[in-house]
């Protein structure tokens, strides 16, 4: 079941007027048929879907065959491969975005990297996660609940009460504490894997292809209630061209050329899981690597990135994977 509401919400502090918070945004919770997604999933669902005559993500015997999997795990990779920006989520028509044509390829060409070896590519799946917003759950985290609670610290029970305020502050519907508890076991399963508890199921849970990137990890004390902890810092790993392409598809879906620091770094570099030198850091090897693309300039403290027109901006992760 997906819930769904709007939200609009004020900050007391200046630091917390980030742009995205006042838009009405819906939220989506649940979906996923309490399944994460697995390594292999994006990979072979979009590949049934470019083999089937009649897009339909509803489960059948033929879909349950080819993929090999349930009833329950078909809806799961269906809402998977839209909450990863894989398919248009909007289009009620089969529609492949221009990252999984380059990623995966399509009827005539081959994917850039199908199986999902490259970091850079899981990195762009997982900003991709978040910036979507098809599943509120990760944009929430990544983004609101860092910046408004500013901790990179959380247990499953402080996200519980986050997220069912934001949904109580926007929507007089009624939301199920299992289904947001379900929503955040997923979370944990897509980052992190619990070694100590979950030794029978460790090679299904490692499967998680986000698990790699080491963003989210636990922290070791002697409470009862687990504490985690996004792993927020300058993060140097994260491919160039891979961050250069996410400011110009930014830039592009919101129609900007000029583009504050802040809220480059409230809505890439957050979900990126930079620090604010770590934003910066990563902002400059972008314009020394593509200075005809992107400038950033730093006057009189007033920081702005300024974008050229005419780019061809899927271009630029082609050339990642190309180069």
């Amino acid at each position: 079941m997906i819930f769904s509401s709007t939200r609009f919400y004020k900050t007391r502090s200046l630091f917390l007027q980030i742009p995205n918070l006042f838009n009405m945004t819906d939220f989506r919770f649940a979906g996923h048929e309490t399944f994460h997604c697995r390594q292999q999933w994006l990979y072979k669902g979009l590949n049934h879907f470019i083999l089937t005559s009649k897009y339909d993500t509803a489960p059948n015997d033929e879909t349950i065959i080819r993929l090999g999997v349930g009833a329950n795990m078909v809806k799961s990779i269906s809402h998977w491969l839209k909450a990863y920006n894989i398919i248009d989520a909007n289009s009620k028509e089969f529609r492949m975005t221009p990252e999984a044509k380059v990623i995966f390829g399509g009827t005539t060409i081959n994917g850039l990297d199908q199986y999902l070896e490259d970091e850079g590519t899981l990195w762009l799946l997982h900003y991709m996660l978040c910036s979507t917003k098809f599943a509120s759950i990760y944009h929430l985290i990544f983004g609101d609940y860092v910046l408004e609670k500013a901790t990179n610290t959380f247990t499953e029970d402080r996200i519980l009460r986050f997220l069912t305020k934001q949904h109580n502050n926007t929507s007089k519907l009624n939301l199920n504490t299992n289904t947001l508890k379900s929503d955040i076991k997923v979370f944990l399963n897509t980052y992190f894997v619990d070694v100590k508890s979950n030794v029978k199921s460790l090679d299904d849970d490692y499967n998680a292809p986000l698990v790699a990137l080491g963003i989210i990890s636990r922290l070791e004390n002697d409470d009862s209630e687990k504490t985690y902890v996004i792993n927020r810092g300058i993060h140097l790993n994260i491919p160039t061209p891979i961050i250069a392409y996410c400011i110009l598809k930014y830039s592009d879906e919101n129609n900007k050329r000029n583009i504050s620091f802040d809220e480059y770094s409230q809505n890439i570099g957050v979900y990126f899981t930079l620090t604010i030198e770590g934003a910066e850091l990563a902002l400059e090897r972008v314009t020394k690597k593509f200075p005809h693309f992107i400038n950033y300039s730093n006057n009189a403290g007033i920081k702005e990135i300024q974008i050229k027109d005419g780019i061809d901006t899927i271009s630029i992760l082609e050339g990642y994977y190309n180069d």
